[in-house]
């Protein structure tokens, strides 16, 4: 073991000492010092002898792992200030207590009482957290932060400690606080009491605390409050009564305090008294959502004259009073969606110059009235999503000038009146998805000069005149999927030049023009999945110089001609899967030279050229009718699926393929790999042959794939695994042998292995000792077999010992 010099140990602030598999080991921030079966302070003084060592300058010890069993093993640190104990088992705790100020306990099993010893030290933190602690230790009269969250505390005694700031006892199973458990807590500015059992509180609970500025009593099960249960609390800024069982407010009293955030979402709430938050004139966020409130008196929020935030989504508010809002004049956020609204009226936003964002959606809102947006001129979010609104008013968006978003989704609307948008020019983001739109007439959108995203899809629109979107100069995204789309008219997207993203899919589009793109110079993404179109012809895609992703699955699609896609030199992905393709010209792919996935699962080919993919890293071509593989030239391919074919006898289909890793023939007619099949391929990692014919797996099915580390051989009609078969892939991780017929396995073959699939096969019995021989062995599945329980039971305790999972059912 290396010595350090005296000097950089007593340099030394933080040792950590913590058990592993040897004992326990003493570490320093650079290397292991010490090495005991047993913790304790003779163990540690050797170890300091032994490095020529002294401790007197440690100042933080973090202990892990560990039974800790000498009590006076923290006396060797004369200058400790900070000391963390996890995952370990307390019996006793013995300090040296003129410097302590720190103490974290986590996730420890201690005797009772243990924890007293910290009273007497200069504790300023203490933490003992998912430690089952049952009872609040003695404090140190010097504490400030006392944290004893996920324990098991069900009451909570008098806690002596006057300076105390910060005290958190949520995750406990509190069904009460004792009277004046927390009087003596004059100091105390933070109390978190979250996720415990309380049903009640008294009208004294929390007397005394008038520097309390945070209380959280969030997921109790209060179901009332009394009246002056916060009366007094005069600091008190934040109150949490969320994920409670309240049904009302009562007379509850908020006077002499100072609240500016009150949380009353997820109650019972059905009705408030128009005079509930008269004493909290400060208040600049409340939270009513999730409750079961009717209606709202007119004057509920009057003299709120600072409220910012107010939030009654999800309630069964059916109408809002006229000018209900008067008083709020700096609302800045109003969110009352997922109610019973029907209809706006001009009056109800009157006066809210502040306001930014508004929520009304998911309401049953069919009318507005005229001059409802008038006021709210600073408005840069609205949400009108699914209500029953069918048709607007040219004047409807007036005052709307700072309008960046606007979401109109999921409603009645067939019609878009010209002008409808002139007064929200500043739009970035206008959403009309799920709406039964049915044209779009060439000056709907001509206003909006700032619009970058347009949302169309699900409606049904079947025509849309040329030049709709000639304005839309800074569009990035449009979307016009799940439409009824049979063309697309030539200029149809001219004036398009910033538009990245077009989703096509999903229309009845049986053709496309030749200029149909051409002015779509910056599109990265094109869609055009789910149509009806049976031919590319040339030159459809001129103009798309930067596309790099072409969706092209689900149409009628039976061959790739050589002059389809001769301009997309940027093109990184083309997929084409379940279309009916029996052909791929010669040099259809030629052009792409960035070209690196091709997905063509689930079409009509026979044969596969694979020369035709110089420059593809991925080419799934499962589920085909392949019979002939054919390859002369290098390629650059890493992942190649063959899936789901009829592929028979292979020979050196795969000679090029120098940089392939995961090679899938699952699902073909092969019964028999040549010697120099996989031989080329150094660099494969993953074989899926599952679903074959292979009877007998010996050390001729697959002779040298070194690398290989993923081998699925499942559904194969296995029936006998040879003592040679992992001669040549003695480096697997993974192996699934999973329905077939085998009726015995040795296990002692494969060291690497980690994870093993033998469910559903043959196996009557298993030497059980050979499972401590696979040393890297994590989960085996041996479900679905015939092994008698008393083996089962052999197995799972054999893998117990280690850190494997074991899946044993005698019959599934």
């Amino acid at each position: 073991m290396e010595t350090w010099s005296r000097w950089k140990l007593t340099a030394l602030v933080h040792l950590m000492l913590l058990a592993n598999s040897r004992g326990f080991v003493c570490h320093t921030e650079d290397a292991s010092r010490l090495v005991c079966e047993r913790l304790g302070s003779s163990a540690l003084e050797a170890w300091a002898a032994e490095n020529n060592a002294t401790l007197e300058m440690v100042e933080k010890v973090s202990i892990q792992n560990t039974n800790f069993t000498d009590p006076s093993l923290l006396r060797n640190f004369d200058n400790l200030k900070v000391l963390e104990i996890k995952r370990s088992e307390l019996h006793s705790v013995q300090v040296n207590r003129e410097l302590l100020t720190e103490v974290v306990i986590e996730c420890c099993v201690a005797d009772e009482g243990v924890f007293d010893a910290f009273s007497e030290t200069p504790l300023e933190t203490l933490q003992i957290t998912h430690s089952e602690l049952r009872s609040s230790p003695k404090l140190s009269a010097t504490l400030s932060r006392l944290d004893l969250h996920g324990n098991d505390l069900e009451n909570l005694h008098v806690l002596n400690a006057p300076r105390l700031k910060y005290l958190d006892l949520h995750d406990n199973k509190l069904r009460e606080l004792q009277n004046g458990a927390l009087h003596p807590l004059g100091s105390l500015e933070t109390l978190h009491l979250q996720r415990n059992k309380l049903v009640k509180l008294e009208d004294d609970t929390f007397k005394g605390l008038e520097h309390l500025k945070e209380l959280n009593l969030n997921k109790n099960s209060l179901t009332s409050l009394p009246q002056f249960v916060f009366e007094g609390l005069a600091a008190l800024a934040s109150l949490d009564l969320s994920e409670n069982d309240l049904e009302d407010l009562g007379n509850l009293s908020l006077r002499n305090t100072s609240l500016r955030s009150l949380r009353l979402s997820k109650n019972k709430i059905a009705q408030l008294q128009g005079a509930a938050f008269r004493d909290i004139l400060e208040v600049e966020e409340i939270n009513l959502e999730d409750n079961f409130l009717l209606e709202l008196s007119g004057d509920l929020f009057n003299g709120l004259r600072r409220l910012k935030n107010l939030n009654l989504n999800n309630n069964r508010i059916h109408t809002l009073p006229e000018e209900i809002f008067r008083e709020n004049g700096l609302l800045s956020s109003l969110e009352v969606s997922h109610n019973r609204i029907k209809f706006v009226t001009s009056t109800l936003l009157r006066g809210l110059h502040n306001l930014q964002v508004l929520n009304l959606q998911s309401n049953v809102i069919a009318n507005i009235e005229l001059n409802a947006f008038k006021d709210v001129e600073n408005v840069s979010l609205l949400k009108l999503s699914h209500n029953f609104i069918r048709n607007f008013d040219t004047h409807l968006f007036m005052g709307l000038h700072n309008l960046k978003e606007l979401s109109l989704s999921f409603n009645n609307v067939t019609d878009l009146e010209t002008g409808i948008f002139k007064d929200i020019k500043e739009v970035s983001i206008l959403k009309l998805r799920f709406n039964n739109l049915r044209v779009i007439e060439s000056d709907y959108f001509k206003e909006l000069h700032s619009l970058s995203e347009l949302f169309l899809q699900h409606n049904q629109i079947s025509r849309i005149s040329p030049g709709s979107f000639r304005d839309l100069n800074l569009l990035g995204s449009l979307f016009l999927s799940h439409n009824n789309l049979t063309t697309l008219p030539s200029g149809l997207f001219d004036g398009l030049g910033s538009l990245t993203y077009l989703d096509l899919d999903n229309n009845l589009l049986s053709a496309l023009d030749s200029d149909t793109f051409r002015e779509l110079h910056s599109l990265n993404y094109l869609f055009l999945s789910n149509n009806q179109l049976t031919d590319l012809p040339e030159d459809c895609f001129r103009g798309l110089s930067n596309l790099k992703n072409l969706e092209l699955h689900k149409n009628k699609l039976t061959v790739l001609r050589n002059t389809t896609f001769l301009h997309l030199h940027a093109l990184e992905k083309l997929n084409v899967m379940e279309n009916h393709i029996e052909c791929i010209e010669l040099a259809a792919l030629s052009h792409l030279i960035n070209l690196e996935t091709v997905v063509l699962h689930q079409n009509s080919l026979r044969s596969l050229n694979l020369d035709l993919f110089s420059t593809v890293k991925y080419l799934d071509a499962s589920d085909n009718d392949l019979r002939c593989i054919r390859s002369s030239a290098p390629s650059s391919l890493q992942f190649l699926s063959l899936s789901k074919n009829k592929l028979g006898q292979l020979a050196g289909e795969f000679a090029n393929l120098a940089a392939l890793a995961h090679l899938d023939l699952s699902y073909n007619n092969i019964s028999d790999i040549s010697t120099d099949l996989l031989r080329p391929l150094r660099k494969l990692t993953n074989l899926n042959l599952g679903g074959n014919h292979f009877e007998v797996f010996d050390a001729k099915t697959l002779p040298n794939v070194p690398g290989l580390q993923v081998l699925s051989l499942d559904n194969s009609s296995v029936s006998s695994v040879e003592p040679d078969a992992f001669v040549g892939i003695a480096n697997l991780t993974q192996l699934d042998l999973s329905n077939n017929k085998i009726r015995r396995f040795d296990f002692d073959r494969l060291e690497f292995l980690r994870i093993l699939d033998l469910s559903h096969n043959l196996l009557a019995e298993v030497e059980v000792n050979d499972l401590h021989k696979m040393k890297s062995l994590e989960r085996v599945h041996l479900d679905g077999n015939n092994l008698d329980e008393d083996v089962l039971e052999k197995i799972r305790d054999a893998l117990s010992r280690g850190d494997a999972d074991a899946q044993c059912n005698k019959h599934g």
